[in-house]
């Protein structure tokens, strides 16, 4: 099964690279870079990952903090399999996803805690 990756605000899907590779063999990860010569919003974003989406087969979509909101419009217009959002490890409140055999074995946020 296919699975798109989309990065964080880097853009080019590099520091995804494990993560990518420990899903193999039971999933062909792509991870879909973003141009680094212009600056794209949102809309434009959106529909870059669609066309690069593929057409006829099922897939999974996981996005990296940044993208989640790409992710969802992308959902909205041609919905996965399942959605899958990631915080960066440096975010407050979560921590670092670990990168398992299997992407149901991943984990990843933790509530942060409350202000004093």
């Amino acid at each position: 099964m296919r699975v798109i990756v989309l990065p964080g605000l880097d853009g080019t899907g590099e520091l995804l690279d494990a993560f990518a590779a420990a899903l193999a063999p039971e999933f062909d990860a792509q991870i879909i870079p973003y141009p680094r010569d212009r600056m794209l919003g949102y809309a434009d974003l959106t529909q870059l990952v669609i066309a690069a989406m593929p057409r006829n087969e099922p897939f999974l979509l996981v996005a990296e903090s940044f993208s989640g909101p790409i992710a969802l419009r992308v959902a909205a217009t041609r919905p996965p399999l399942a959605l899958a959002r990631s915080l960066p490890p440096f975010s407050k409140g979560a921590k670092a996803v670990s990168t398992t055999k299997h992407p149901r074995q991943c984990t990843g946020h933790r509530p942060a805690k409350p202000r004093q």
